[in-house]
């Protein structure tokens, strides 16, 4: 599909997506989607979201091999012990 033709008003975006037997709102997703990937358009590109996907994982493989595996933030905890007598 040439994007020109459905972005520039060459044809409506409903009769472009009947044409191609899907919905208007998924052409639409495509459309910002290679905007997106051409660098007209807000968001990440595959290339970016990948390339933190690795280094996240490099993270997480560099903090495992030095011992300081990250954990979920325990909840705080007293450190002091209270106790009740009776008597």
């Amino acid at each position: 599909m040439d994007r020109a033709v459905a972005g520039k008003g060459g044809a409506p975006l409903n009769q472009i997506a009947k044409d191609f037997g899907i919905f208007k709102s998924c052409l639409a997703n495509w459309m910002k989607r290679a905007d997106v990937e051409d660098g007209n358009g807000p968001g990440v590109t595959e290339k970016q979201s990948t390339e933190l996907r690795e280094a996240e994982k490099r993270v997480q493989l560099s903090e495992h091999a030095c011992g300081g595996e990250r954990g979920p933030t325990p909840p705080h905890q007293s450190t002091t012990s209270r106790s009740y007598d009776d008597g």
